[in-house]
């Protein structure tokens, strides 16, 4: 019984030492935020409580979806009416740039960017070059909202921006990035293809829809038309009725504690 212990206390261990080393965001934000607290103490009032929730939210919202593949479903149906390569090619670079205004750069990658390599194998193309517009338009469309990276929304929410003066401060870099993605998509080679996926059915669509409403709310409380803190209260509340072991399984707490 004793040998057994110690083997467990030991993986424990290896488990928490592998999480610093693997996660090196978290490990220098978590090192930094100490060695600073030296040199100025930390207070509570530093802590932007409307951002954490807003994200806390977002996260929930975005990890239910992924898990009942809404975006997956939706990428397949519009690619299996695509005919040729460049078609393929500016579908997914187009899901990558409007679905990381509204589920963050990196959730938009996460999703397409695996299509992208499984259409890649399937058809013996090399799509190389689609991966890297399909990165830069993540990138370009989730600075177009403050939802669409967790720097936007800090300062959105720091600031106490409205808005229209967010939009037109960001609009020329969106129109310059947009038209470099447009430019870079026409020397992409057109190949003919008959692109056939197996269709993805969603289980529960009564649950995709009220995960879709709550995503409308919580986007309606970063933009200050609803409160974030009833927002909070409601992603709760569906969060227990539908689906509680979310929050357990949700890995992005790191990112909120760094």
């Amino acid at each position: 019984m004793k040998e057994i212990v110690i083997t467990q206390t030991k993986n424990r261990f290896n488990v928490n030492f592998n999480f610093l080393k693997k996660d090196m965001v978290f490990t220098i934000s978590l090192l930094l935020a100490i060695s600073t607290s030296f040199v100025n103490t930390p207070k509570l009032e530093y802590i932007n409580l409307e951002v954490m929730v807003s994200l806390f939210n977002l996260m929930i919202v975005i990890k239910a979806l992924e898990e009942l593949k809404v975006l997956d479903k939706f990428a397949i149906d519009i690619l299996n009416k695509s005919s040729h390569s460049r078609t393929v090619s500016a579908v997914l670079i187009f899901l990558s740039f409007v679905s990381s205004m509204f589920v963050t750069n990196d959730v938009a990658l996460l999703t397409f960017v695996p299509l992208t390599l499984i259409i890649s194998k399937k058809t013996s193309l090399n799509m190389m070059e689609t991966v890297i517009l399909q990165t830069i338009a993540a990138n370009i469309g989730s600075s177009l909202t403050p939802m669409g990276n967790p720097q936007n929304l800090f300062i959105y929410s720091y600031f106490e921006l409205k808005a229209m003066p967010f939009f037109s401060a960001i609009l020329l870099i969106a129109v310059v990035g947009i038209g470099m993605l447009l430019f870079s998509l026409k020397r992409l080679p057109k190949t003919e293809l008959d692109v056939d996926l197996s269709a993805i059915i969603i289980d529960n669509r009564n649950q995709a829809l009220i995960w879709g409403i709550l995503l409308i709310v919580i986007i309606a409380s970063i933009f200050g038309v609803i409160n974030h803190l009833f927002a909070f209260f409601v992603t709760l509340f569906i969060i227990t009725w539908l689906n509680r072991s979310l929050l357990y399984r949700l890995f992005s707490y790191r990112l909120l504690l760094s």
